[in-house]
């Protein structure tokens, strides 16, 4: 049961990691491994996150293990080969506005599916990336506001000057 629990520790589980916008102003990251459903890790990086996952995947295989359960094999979803069409039902009403959007465009249904399916899918994508990095930016932004005020303020202190109310003001919120 041991070289059991240990192959399967060793096999390369694919992971997928999110952002989690909280109502606080911190990001916080779930991480998850899609073929052990259930496994998943949080936490307030993305490494923090994956370590998580890690940890948990550990325990998850060492339970099934235990209750000889069937553990899944890691699957690749790059590896399946796609035939580029699939059959979609929608309803009738979204039918209706598609083809005419379509027809509008000067284009066929397919052509004007494809373009909103690329867009879309370029959009999450870059969006996905765009969190972290907005992120990051937020922070980088707010010690820099933080640095010119404290400068500032060290700097109005050292002139002796008056400063008028609303320019404290401003400061104080830092």
């Amino acid at each position: 049961m041991k070289n059991r629990k240990i192959s399967n520790e060793k096999k390369a589980y694919r992971i997928n990691v999110y952002p989690v916008d909280i109502e606080t102003d911190e990001m916080e990251w779930v991480a998850e491994i899609p073929d052990l459903p259930g496994c998943i890790g949080c936490g307030n990086t993305v490494e923090e996150a994956i370590k998580m996952v890690k940890e948990a995947k550990g325990a998850w295989l060492e339970i099934a293990l235990q209750e000889e359960r069937k553990i899944p094999e890691p699957t690749n979803p790059y590896d399946n080969e796609y035939s580029g069409k699939f059959t979609l039902r929608i309803p009738k009403g979204l039918h209706k506005e598609l083809s005419i959007k379509a027809q509008e465009e000067g284009v066929s249904l397919n052509q004007y599916l494809l373009y909103i399916l690329s867009k879309g899918s370029k959009d999450s994508v870059e969006k996905k990336y765009k969190y972290k990095a907005t992120y990051e930016l937020e922070i980088k932004h707010a010690d820099i506001v933080k640095t010119l005020v404290e400068d500032k303020t060290s700097l109005i202190e050292g002139l002796k000057m008056e400063v008028p109310d609303k320019i404290l003001e401003t400061n104080r919120r830092f």
